[in-house]
């Protein structure tokens, strides 16, 4: 699917007192081994850690694991969780860009680029409509994907950085 340059999002950044790692635990009720920042910027980078300090719904501590996790549900708090009531966004879809590995002042951090599209709530709503008016409700979800996707022209689209601070891993 290529994304529509005509609907694009552009910022999509969450300004708030709370760390990520807060809002995680918050939203998604899972204790993170992170701190610092959100991760837009090197100077914000996710801090990986290896021990976690809260065993509440830990995911396993794996790096890749943490850094999908936090990937993930970014996008839902940037898209989702953070928007105003009406101006929410669903069916979102990520793909990476790039990745880099790279030392600083003896840090190490994992940069990713990723591009994020995705559907307004309320396309997805007049979707529905139209194809369930033309499917049968029992037959039509494993058709739902290859219907959303045939109308790029109303996806919106994205691209974002993740910066994660990967010094306490060999």
């Amino acid at each position: 699917m290529q994304p529509n340059s005509n609907r694009r999002l552009e910022d999509t950044r969450i300004y708030a007192r709370e760390s990520l790692r807060e809002i995680l635990l918050a939203d998604f009720k899972t204790a993170l081994p992170i701190s610092g920042g959100w991760g837009y910027e090197i100077k914000d980078a996710v801090v990986i850690n290896k021990q976690s300090s809260n065993g509440v719904g830990e995911i396993p501590q794996n790096r890749l694991s943490i850094q999908n996790f936090v990937i993930q549900k970014r996008a839902f708090e940037e898209l989702i969780i953070f928007r105003k009531t009406g101006d929410a966004f669903g069916e979102i879809k990520w793909s990476p860009i790039s990745q880099r590995l790279l030392s600083f002042s003896e840090k190490k951090y994992d940069h990713l680029r990723f591009s994020i599209t995705c559907l307004h709530d309320s396309d997805i709503e007049r979707l529905k409509n139209e194809y369930f008016d033309q499917h049968d409700k029992v037959d039509a979800i494993s058709d739902w994907k290859e219907f959303v996707t045939s109308h790029a022209d109303l996806h919106y689209h994205y691209e974002t950085d993740y910066w994660f601070d990967i010094s306490a891993f060999p």
